[in-house]
């Protein structure tokens, strides 16, 4: 794959045949296949990271979602309907994100033990 459109070269030459220069370059050939591995290898990544790291993940749903959000309203004519599906879209992202940050507090206050607990646990709680 990396040989067939991902990564290339060329050569610059004289009249004569003679090669003087070899030049690499990136180039991305969009089929339909790259396009989906893409796609499915961003989701992946993102669900492990989301697995991993849920508030962190949140927060940068709430960025994305702002962001969009006002590319939204500064870049599209609001008289289309594409921007105000963006906008909804944004608005949703940023609800998701907060949901993530807010999950990620409450997993992260349940698996800390509270004072009263641990005086329970050394057997002190008749005290």
């Amino acid at each position: 794959m990396i040989s067939g459109g991902w990564v290339g070269y060329s050569w610059e030459a004289l009249p004569n045949g003679q090669r003087l220069y070899r030049y690499n370059y990136f180039e991305i050939k969009r089929n339909y296949a790259f396009v989906w591995m893409t796609l499915i290898g961003i989701a992946y990544l993102a669900n492990g990271l989301k697995r991993r790291w849920l508030g962190q993940y949140g927060l940068v749903e709430v960025i994305f979602g702002v962001v969009g959000g006002y590319v939204a309203v500064d870049k599209l004519p609001l008289d289309e309907a594409t921007a105000w599906i963006t906008i909804f879209a944004s608005a949703y992202v940023v609800v998701r994100g907060a949901t993530n940050i807010s999950q990620a507090v409450r997993d992260s206050e349940a698996a800390t033990p509270s004072p009263a607990s641990e005086s329970v646990q050394k057997g002190l709680g008749h005290l």
